[in-house]
């Protein structure tokens, strides 16, 4: 699976890249292709349980990722491995579901944003509640990480029609309305990864 996230985001860099060049710095597909690369030198040691090679993941991306997405991206992985670890044993889907909604809340708390403030929150924080609420409604694993993607992806189109107020594109104001956030985008890109490569052959 993280092989899968990262060859996705760095074949995804010269989209990323053009859509931050229309609203922000235009750093974000580089950022994350860069990130991917150190990732995928590093990964062979960070052994196999969940919550340290969550920690692991942090610790690359906070060196490897520029900009703001360094640390939002490492609080991230760190709040949710923080949760894995509580669980215990082998995390369940509801323990992972609990994680990303906590490691969206770490985002926040850090970079001060909200959902409609036109960030990676707004594919985050849907996604996290539609995992949720789809596992608490009987839903199998799968069907939940799919519920999960679809609503990434509504809450990333949605971020076309918002005004930004936080990060580089809130400088442009109303100049940016039109266009899809591309940190959302790139929220759904490996959110999407993960649900395929995850329910793969089930």
């Amino acid at each position: 699976m993280v092989e899968e996230v990262c060859a996705a985001l760095v074949a995804a860099e010269p989209e990323l890249t053009m859509m931050d060049q229309a609203v922000g710095d235009g750093d974000l597909g580089i950022s994350l292709a860069r990130g991917a690369e150190a990732v995928r030198r590093e990964f062979p040691g960070y052994g196999e349980d969940p919550a340290a090679v969550l920690r692991a993941l942090s610790a690359t991306l906070r060196r490897a990722l520029g900009g703001t997405s360094g640390p939002l991206y490492a609080v991230l992985l760190l709040r949710a491995a923080a949760v894995l670890e509580e669980a215990g044993g082998v995390p369940a889907a509801r323990d992972w579901a609990r994680a990303l909604a906590e490691g969206a809340r770490a985002v926040s708390e850090l970079g001060g944003a909200e959902v409609g403030d036109r960030t990676m929150l707004d594919a985050l924080v849907p996604a996290a509640d539609a995992l949720r609420q789809a596992l608490d409604g009987g839903a199998e694993p799968c069907g939940a990480l799919s519920a999960a993607v679809e609503a990434a992806r509504k809450g990333t189109a949605a971020t076309a029609a918002m005004t930004p107020r936080r990060g580089r594109s809130s400088y442009l104001g109303e100049r940016a309305v039109g266009r899809v956030d591309p940190g959302a985008e790139a929220v759904a890109i490996w959110l999407e990864v993960v649900s395929r490569t995850v329910c793969e052959g089930n």
